[in-house]
């Protein structure tokens, strides 16, 4: 019954409720129903109290999560730029550096992960990127990933940091909390990482604590027996010695303390070891030194990029082959060969830590393998380096030929083809790269044009706004097609070596016939030079003995396709020489001159005029002369001559006949015809020829920097001052009269007019000598430097009265700051320094006064003006010339100057500061005050 009572009110419940809503509904008043509804949006809105309280919160909550997505979105299109920029450009150590920042911040382990294998993909060598990786993993306690990790980059990066982390990490696994080992196996593998580790980077110089921790490692291990103890101490001896005969950093430390540890157990016994390895001790510190010259200069720390042949990777480089040449010398006098090659080899390992990406150093280290009978590793090493250097053709020809040489010519094929494959993708790269450059340009000019809302009625002015900047854009075109032409034409040059390398090689392994496939296949491609096509034709001549071959590649092939190449025709003009077939040779020399322009065609008129100076007569001679010197105009006669007059290496000697360098050291801003330098640098020898080029490469004193931002002068506008002579010379009638002076006897005298006597220009002035015994206001050296100045009528400038100016300088009044109190000052007002005091003391009739130059006269030529005296119109003080009877500085009558160590000086407290007061609590000062003071008076 009480559950059915219970069901009952339950079923009640619910219509209760409903009846409560409807009547909550009626009591809320609603508003009127409109027939039509407002167009305004704010009128057919819902008003607040119909909008339900959950549509408010959502709203809210979307701006919210909208705004803290904000930050996120911004990361994430920083991050999406930066991985563009280092994938377009890998070398980028910035770009890489700011991404790695980027993703550090978000704390994403997949995605720095994801970092560093990319970075890694591109810079495997870098040990500090790899311990970073090590030190993330280990961080989360990754430790599959942390030994995965020392598989890959242990046994290619023999850095000792790196090698450390390793043993550091075998310790913390295998260790107990005291520091010992936790189990007999634990310790097993502890001293075999430590073996391990040795016998990969011991022979490093800075593998010195390693061997010091091993020492210690094995003094640390508890013996219970005999055996073990002698074990022990075989151990550590063995690990001693092989320590004191390498170049390490510590050496003479380890040297100590094995001296120590040997006398400690056995005196009589210590003195025999000692002695027997002493020898290789003293070689090995001497070693550590001469090493020091060459690894003090290395850098080891910098991560290797693709070179740009700077002046720092050009020093490097030659540091690393210089000790690499030492370690070769075998400095230690090692009597086991492979210990040598041991060394030889970690220190090029060490190289391509930093220089990686040098085809000179695995070139050379592969040089050295071969050297030494080790074929099998010469040719790993060329691999490697070709792997890493793809495009390096020195790297690839070395490889072929050598695989030709052991007769694995499958394998010389695959390394030329592979080249030829990646040069071509470069060329498409370049090509891709500068079409993307050009299309960026003109979408910015497009959005800039776009931007600017132009109308069809535009003024004048921004019409030639518009017309500049396009061309701009047009010049910025042009400059970026023609670099990537250059780029384009040095990868097709490569190409075509590649290709006559490919074709010397099929022809000594398979015959003429393979050769002339390759021939085939390689015309067919679109980036060669002419330099193919002359390959194969002189193959075709000399090794089938058929010239008909040889003619028809130079004719129907080449010609065709390089007619305007003046290298080639050259080239073509030497074969049909050489077969002394004179008609067609002739008719090639007509052929390429009447189609090749002027400027292209100086080569060909050359060897036209050598070959007729050689093999015809004088009449064709003066013919071909005289058409080259009507096409290539400023050519003379005497160039043409000298031309003629020589042969291979002799000529017409130009020092004696036209006086070559002394023409050049007499007037070097004289141009000299080309044929004359040529034969002037000709008989110079190799150190002056050296000297000159160095000096040709200097940049003038007053190049332009930056002419396209910074306007210059135009130079050659600039009219160099050119004194007249004496029969030209006159003196204007205001002149100023030098005073006579005494000069040398090689300086001509110029005499100057009174100015009552009006000069004659017609008339030259008479010679006046030097009289070195007349009397002279001025010394002699500034008497004749006065007399050297050119006349005062050839100056035009602005003219400026020195009289006005110095007064005007020495009128000036500097305002003096206010000071302490005078000693006798009762009236307590300032007195600054040099001020008379008494008024009454000055002079009234200042203005009464002699002139200035009388003054001056007075005073002495070598003295300056006096300040203060009457006359003088000075605004400080009215004092009087010393012993002259008028008042000194200040108003005071005559009286003793003061020296300057009297301690009643200007550095008195009511004197002010002062530039040079010294503290007051000047230790010095106070002693020379003191000795003064008790001196006796004199």
């Amino acid at each position: 019954m009480a559950m059915e009572m219970e069901e009952k009110v339950e079923e009640k419940k619910p219509a209760v409720e409903s009846q409560k809503q409807r009547k909550s509904e009626e009591s809320i008043p609603h508003p009127a129903p409109h027939s039509v509804e407002p167009e305004d949006s704010f009128i057919s809105a819902p008003a607040s109290w119909q909008i339900p309280p959950g549509a408010l919160q959502a709203k809210a909550d979307h701006a919210n999560h909208v705004r803290l997505l904000e930050p996120i979105i911004k990361v994430n299109h920083k991050l999406e730029r930066l991985e563009e920029r280092v994938k377009e450009y890998p070398d980028d150590l910035e770009a890489w550096n700011a991404l790695k920042t980027e993703i550090q911040q978000t704390g994403d382990l997949v995605q720095m992960r994801k970092f560093y294998e990319k970075f890694l993909a591109v810079f495997p060598t870098s040990p500090r990127q790899w311990l970073a990786y090590l030190e993330m993993e280990l961080k989360h306690s990754n430790f599959n990933e942390v030994e995965g990790l020392f598989r890959r980059c242990l046994k290619t990066v023999l850095s000792i940091d790196l090698w450390k982390f390793y043993l550091g990490y075998i310790r913390r696994i295998n260790m107990g909390e005291n520091g010992a080992a936790a189990t007999p196996e634990g310790r097993t593998i502890i001293e075999k990482a430590y073996e391990y580790v040795l016998n990969n980077v011991g022979i490093d110089k800075e593998a010195g604590p390693i061997w010091a921790d091993y020492i210690f490692f094995l003094s640390s291990n508890k013996t219970t027996n005999t055996w073990e103890e002698q074990r022990k101490m075989d151990s550590m001896r063995r690990a001693y010695q092989k320590a004191m005969a390498i170049p390490l950093n510590n050496v003479e430390h380890l040297w100590k303390e094995y001296d120590q540890w040997e006398n400690t157990l056995n005196r009589l016994t210590a003195k025999k070891f000692l002695s027997e390895r002493s020898s290789a001790y003293m070689t090995a510190r001497t070693a550590l030194r001469e090493m020091r010259g060459f690894t003090d200069q290395l850098s080891r720390t910098i991560i290797p990029r693709r070179t740009e042949w700077t002046d720092k990777d050009l020093q490097q480089l030659e540091v690393w082959r210089e000790y690499i040449q030492w370690e070769k010398g075998n400095p230690l006098h090692l009597e086991d060969e492979e210990a040598v090659v041991e060394r030889v080899a970690y220190a090029y390992q060490q190289a391509f830590l930093v220089l990686r990406f040098f085809p000179v150093l695995w070139f050379d280290y592969a040089m050295y393998y071969k050297e030494i009978g080790k074929v099998d590793k010469a040719l790993t090493v060329l691999k490697q380096g070709m792997e890493i250097l793809p495009t390096s053709l020195l790297i690839h020809f070395a490889y072929a030929e050598l695989c030709e040489s052991r007769k694995q010519f499958d394998e010389a094929r695959q390394a030329f083809d592979s080249l030829l494959e990646q040069l071509d993708q470069d060329i498409e790269k370049l090509k891709s790269t500068a079409q993307k450059s050009v299309e960026k340009l003109q979408q910015e000019a497009e959005e800039e044009k776009s931007g600017m809302n132009l109308s069809d009625d535009i003024d004048g002015e921004l019409r030639e706004q518009l017309r500049q900047r396009e061309k701009q854009i047009k010049k910025e075109q042009d400059e970026i097609e023609e670099r990537v032409k250059e780029q384009v034409d040095g990868v097709a040059r490569s190409c075509s070596l590649v290709w006559i390398m490919y074709m010397r090689f099929a022809r000594r392994s398979d015959g003429i016939k393979s050769a002339r496939s390759l021939f085939s296949r390689a015309r067919k491609t679109t980036n060669l030079t002419y330099h193919l096509f002359v390959a194969s034709a002189l193959m075709e001549y000399h090794n089938s003995k058929d010239a008909t071959i040889a003619g028809k590649v130079f004719e129907i092939v080449g010609y065709k396709l390089f007619a305007d190449d003046p290298a080639f025709v050259c080239e073509y003009l030497d074969f049909l020489i050489e077969m002394n077939d004179d008609n067609n040779t002739r008719a090639l020399f007509e052929r390429a001159l009447s189609t090749m322009p002027a400027e292209k065609a100086g080569p060909i008129w050359s060897k036209f005029l050598d070959y007729e100076n050689k093999y015809g007569d004088l009449a064709g001679v003066q013919g071909v002369e005289k058409r080259r010197n009507e096409a290539i105009q400023g050519t003379t006669v005497l160039e043409s001559s000298l031309f003629r007059y020589s042969y291979l290496d002799i000529g017409i000697d130009i020092d004696s006949e036209l006086g070559g360098e002394a023409r050049k050291e007499k007037s070097p801003n004289v141009a000299q015809s080309p044929v004359i330098q040529e034969a002037t640098v000709s008989g110079t020898t190799g150190h002056e020829r050296s000297h000159r080029n160095k000096d040709h490469g200097k940049k003038p004193l007053l190049q332009p920097v930056h002419p396209e931002k910074y306007p210059r002068p135009d130079f050659e506008q600039w009219k160099p001052f050119k004194p007249l002579t004496d029969s030209a010379r006159h003196v204007a009638p205001n002149t100023v009269t030098v005073p006579r002076v005494v000069a040398p006897d090689s300086v001509p005298k110029v005499s100057t007019p009174t100015p009552d006597v009006p000069p004659v220009a017609a008339a030259p002035a008479p010679p006046v000598t030097w009289n070195k015994t007349q009397s002279t206001d001025l010394p002699g050296p500034i008497a004749y430097f006065v007399s050297s100045l050119p006349p005062a009528h050839s100056f035009n400038g602005p003219s400026i009265q020195a009289g006005e100016l110095a007064d005007l300088l020495r009128n000036i009044i500097v305002p003096v700051p206010a000071q302490l109190p005078a000693p006798g000052n009762t009236s307590g007002t300032m007195v600054a320094p040099g001020r008379n005091q008494n008024p009454q003391s000055h002079p009234k009739n200042i203005m009464n006064g002699p002139p200035m130059h009388s003054q001056q006269q007075m005073a002495g030529r070598d003295m300056p003006p006096i300040r203060g005296i009457p006359g003088n119109r000075a605004g400080r003080g009215g004092f009087k010339t010393r012993g002259g009877g008028m008042p000194m500085r200040g108003g005071k009558g005559n009286m003793k100057r003061k020296t300057r160590d009297d301690h009643e000086d200007d550095y008195m407290p009511h004197k002010g500061m002062g530039p040079n007061r010294p503290p007051d609590n000047d230790i010095f000062r106070a002693r020379q005050v003191k000795r003064h003071r008790d001196d006796p008076p004199y």
